[in-house]
Formats: C-alpha cells, sequence, structure tokens
C-alpha cells in the first residue's frame, strides 16, 4: 500500500520544452571572397556584299566550287579571376519546423580581372654591351588591355531547408548587374599607361546556393555560392563596300559578349528582433523547466561521402620569340637608335566551366570542445572546358541566290580547339572550429593533380564535307600539378550524416617549354603557362563510430 506522503515523492512535474530557434526577422552582414569570370567572345566579319566580282557589283568574299564565303569568325573563351568584398541584408520568415523563406539584397565590390599583353622585350643602351651575349631584356614595350568587373548588386530571393534547428541548407535565385571597365594601355618597363578606357554594364539571372548555420542568438555565418549567366552583348560596325555597288545593310565587324561569373563568399550577419522570448532566439522557459543533460557528439571518426559542384579554370599563357644573334650579323630582332629588341611576346588569359562529382574518404580527430584537424583525399570526375575557334560562315549554290540580298549563311566550316580538365585528385588536411556542437568551419591545405586533355578538331555544322565536324585532327593528354587552398563549412544533420559547402583553389605549378632556333643558346619560342581553377562542391558524407564526449 503506498501512502500519500510516498506517492507525492514519487511525483516529477512535467518538463517543459525549450522552443527551437526561429529564423525569421532582419538581418545584415558584411564578408568577403573571391571569383573567376568566364567571356565567351566572338569576332565576325560579315561580308555578304561587301566586294565585287565579274558578274556581281555586290558580292561576298569568295565565291567557287559551288560555295559562297559570306563571313570569317574567330571565337574564344577568356578568363578573369580576382577577389572582392560584400555587405547585405534582408528579411526572413520561418514556417513550420523547417522551412525558411526570404529575400537579400547584396553589393560586392571586385577585382575580378581579365589581362591580355602584346608587346617587345628590350634593352636600352649603352647596357645592351657590344655582344649579344652581354645583352639581357631590361623592360617590356608593348599594349595591354584588361577587362574588370568592378561593382555587382543584386536582388535574390531564397528557400531553405533547416537540417537541424541550428543549420540551414538554402537556395537563392534572383537578377544582377555587373558594372565593367575595359582598359587599353600603353607598356613601358613595366610601367601602364593608360590610353583609352570604358565602362558597361551587365545584367543577367543570378542562381546559387549554401550553408547558413547559428552562431549565437544574433549572430549568423554562411557559406555561398552564386552563379550569374549574363545576356548576350552584341555590338556591330558596318563596314564599307570595297568594290563597286552599294554593299549589304549586314556587312559588318559584329563582336558578340556571352559572360558568366562564379563566386563564393563567408558572410557573417546579425539577425535583428528575432521572435521568440526576452534572451532573442528562445522562448523563455517556464518555472518547472529543468535543462536536459546534453550528450556532445565526437567528430573523431572516418567518413566517406559524395556529392557534385561546379568549376572554372584560367589559363595565363603567354609565348614569346627570343632573338638576341637570331638574325643578320648575329643580330637582335631590330635596333632603334639606343633600344634593341630582343623579343616578342604575346600574353592571354583563357578560360574554361564545367560541372564535376566527387567522392571522398578521410579521417577526423577532435582537440578539446573546440578544434578538430582531419586528412581526407577526394577524387573529382569533370568536364572544366575552354574552347576556341575559326573558320568562315558559307552558302551554297544554288540557294546563296544571284544577288547578295537573297544569300543566307546556312553552315560553318573551320576548326576548334578545347582543353578540358577531366579529372582531379587531392590529398588535403584539414583544421576546424566548432562554432557550435554541430557546426564546423574549416580551412584546407594540400596537393592536387588533374590530368588535361588537348584536341584539335574540325567544324562543320551543315555536314558539307560529310565527315569533317568533330574530326580529330590531333589530340594530346598531359598532368598539371599544385598547391590547393581552401575551406568549408560542415555541419551535422544526424549522429552519422553530414553535409558540407567547399571551396578549393588549386595554383598549378607554371608549365615552360623552348624550342630552340637559330644559333644563340638563348635564342627561341617560349611557351608558358600558369593555370589555376577554382571550384564550389555540396557532399553528402557518413560518418562511422562516432565517440560520444
Amino acid at each position: 500500500m503506498v501512502t500519500p506522503a510516498f506517492a507525492a515523492d514519487l511525483y516529477e512535474p512535467p518538463v517543459t520544452p525549450r522552443p527551437a530557434p526561429t529564423w525569421t526577422g532582419f538581418h545584415i552582414g558584411g564578408g568577403g571572397g573571391y571569383g573567376s569570370a568566364v567571356y565567351d567572345e566572338r569576332i565576325d566579319f560579315n561580308c555578304f556584299g561587301c566586294t565585287s566580282s565579274e558578274n556581281q557589283e555586290n558580292a561576298p568574299l569568295f565565291q567557287g566550287l559551288g560555295v559562297d564565303v559570306l563571313n570569317i569568325f574567330l571565337g574564344s573563351e577568356l578568363g578573369a579571376e580576382g577577389g572582392f568584398g560584400t555587405i547585405e541584408g534582408g528579411y526572413d520568415f520561418q514556417f513550420g519546423d523547417h522551412f525558411v523563406l526570404g529575400i537579400l539584397g547584396s553589393y560586392d565590390w571586385s577585382d575580378i580581372k581579365y589581362d591580355a599583353k602584346l608587346g617587345a622585350g628590350v634593352c636600352f643602351e649603352p647596357s645592351c654591351g657590344p655582344n649579344a651575349e652581354d645583352s639581357v631584356i631590361e623592360g617590356e614595350l608593348g599594349l595591354g588591355y584588361t577587362l574588370t568587373a568592378k561593382n555587382t548588386w543584386s536582388i535574390l530571393g531564397r528557400f531553405g531547408y533547416l537540417l537541424n534547428p541550428d543549420v540551414l541548407a538554402y537556395i537563392v535565385a534572383g537578377y544582377s548587374e555587373t558594372e565593367m571597365e575595359g582598359q587599353l594601355s600603353g607598356l613601358l618597363t613595366g610601367t601602364d599607361y593608360i590610353g583609352y578606357n570604358y565602362d558597361f554594364t551587365l545584367k543577367g539571372l543570378t542562381l546559387g546556393g549554401g550553408l547558413e548555420a547559428k552562431l549565437s542568438p544574433n549572430i549568423r555565418a554562411k557559406l555561398e555560392y552564386r552563379y550569374i549567366d549574363y545576356d548576350t552583348l552584341t555590338e556591330s560596325i558596318g563596314i564599307p563596300n570595297f568594290g563597286e555597288g552599294d554593299g549589304d545593310p549586314r556587312d559588318s565587324l559584329a563582336l558578340t559578349t556571352k559572360a558568366s561569373q562564379q563566386t563564393v563568399r563567408a558572410v557573417v550577419s546579425y539577425q535583428f528582433n528575432p521572435f521568440g522570448g526576452a534572451d532573442g532566439m528562445y522562448a523563455t522557459p517556464t518555472a518547472d523547466y529543468v535543462e536536459p543533460e546534453q550528450t556532445v557528439a565526437s567528430w573523431t571518426g572516418l567518413y566517406i561521402g559524395g556529392g557534385g559542384g561546379y568549376g572554372s579554370a584560367t589559363y595565363d599563357e603567354r609565348i614569346e620569340l627570343f632573338c638576341f644573334e637570331c638574325s643578320d650579323g648575329d643580330g637582335p630582332l631590330a635596333q632603334f637608335g639606343p633600344i634593341d629588341i630582343l623579343s616578342i611576346f604575346a600574353e592571354n588569359d583563357f578560360g574554361g566551366k564545367g560541372p564535376l562529382g566527387t567522392i571522398e574518404g578521410g579521417f577526423d580527430f577532435q582537440i578539446g570542445e573546440n578544434f578538430v584537424v582531419g586528412v581526407l583525399a577526394s577524387y573529382d570526375w569533370t568536364d572544366i572546358k575552354s574552347s576556341s575557334e575559326i573558320g568562315i560562315g558559307v552558302c551554297f549554290e544554288p540557294s546563296c541566290g544571284p544577288t547578295s540580298a537573297e544569300s543566307v549563311i546556312e553552315g560553318e566550316l573551320g576548326i576548334g580547339y578545347t582543353l578540358t580538365a577531366e579529372d582531379t585528385w587531392s590529398i588535403l588536411g584539414r583544421f576546424g572550429y566548432l562554432v557550435t556542437p554541430d557546426v564546423l568551419a574549416y580551412g584546407l591545405v594540400g596537393y592536387s593533380e588533374t590530368s588535361m586533355n588537348g584536341r584539335l578538331s574540325g567544324i562543320d555544322s551543315a555536314d558539307v564535307t560529310g565527315g569533317w565536324d568533330g574530326y580529330e585532327l590531333a589530340s594530346y593528354d598531359f598532368t598539371l600539378k599544385g598547391l590547393t587552398l581552401g575551406g568549408g563549412l560542415e555541419a551535422k544533420v544526424t549522429e552519422n550524416i553530414h553535409a558540407k559547402v567547399e571551396y578549393r583553389y588549386i595554383d598549378y605549378d607554371t608549365l615552360t617549354n623552348f624550342v630552340p632556333i637559330g644559333a644563340g643558346e638563348r635564342d627561341g619560342i617560349e611557351f608558358t603557362t600558369n593555370a589555376s581553377q577554382q571550384t564550389v562542391r555540396g557532399v553528402v558524407s557518413y560518418h562511422f563510430n562516432p565517440f560520444a564526449m
């Protein structure tokens, strides 16, 4: 029989659970990151009726063998990269236990720059010396061109899912405008002299996503990726008739630009007026609330994972012809008064982009309550591709018509070149700080190798030749090796499942190939490639045997 006193001793008052944090409220923040851009440029010299022939006043560039050549085109993907800072503000609304809807505006000031040069390496008398072997290149004379993304503003909506009450996985979509600056300058011994600059605006659709974590009642941190697909820009300059007729209104020099930009950013923000209790993040617990005993999960253990992402590459290519004693009389290329020209060079930044898939495995070890060190290996299969092309636009008799006004381009014939990053393996170490028991902010450093393929092939969009389109003229493989740096934000979704967003930058070793020419030991053609690759990836991993602390 239970006495009333003993029954009272057995009674335990119900525990009022502490409500989950809310994401509803205004927020402002700032941060920075790194970005890249690819400019797919094409130049068309259109000549439907800009010349004359025996039978036609307004004739195309060439007529013969049943084919009219109506234009000449040259296309290439140019690459740019650089850092940026950002500020942003917005409003989020949480509905239910798992979903967040919001809007934000951001402004980035950046230095994402494309660079090209054309010029000569020179020395100056009397330091050139009386003999070729005494001469050294003391400076450069020529022209330089830069195209820089100066700033970008964006209006974006976002939709997210709460992996746990403190971690939000989300996507963004919206509109962006980027202010561009082009600058043509003179080069003199390494100093740029501005000759001409101009500004224009690129506009486009923005897509992206990220991972954001609450660090405290009002402080949030996120790692976010954005891709801007800009509208195509076309500028056309009319050209005169070089024959006897009036020409064709389509005769022009046309420049078409299709640009895109990728950025990854780390942002810390402050959330105002979140709805909840007195502490601003959680409702005030009742007097009978008992804080449950917390079991902190350890990050120590093995893991495997997989995912995907997107990447870009920049190839800084330089070709230089050295001629210290390769001309008549064992002299340099040219001499103008006190200046000896010892080389001529061309330099250009090519670019590429494409998707990637990845698998990885590693081991982490937690040190104390806040620090994690680890090692991981990953393999990426990629299609990060840069392309260039040159060729002609044609029509075929009798469909070309007897006059230029009746002619249209029916196909393209030419040669294309692609450079593709096919796969990358990496060995990396990482060091992280647990901003909460379930959220790790970390940095990466290590070594990577990327398998590259270069391919030269035919272009025949109208299948005139019956086999030229895609025909492989040449193909070669080589490997790029380099240092990898990066960082990310990783969150525990469950005890064994983790999700992360991660950025990597690979700075490859410089490749140099020298082909001797002439009698001088230093005379020859030098090819130099300085490449880099940027990727952002989302990875879900499974962690084995985590230890409780």
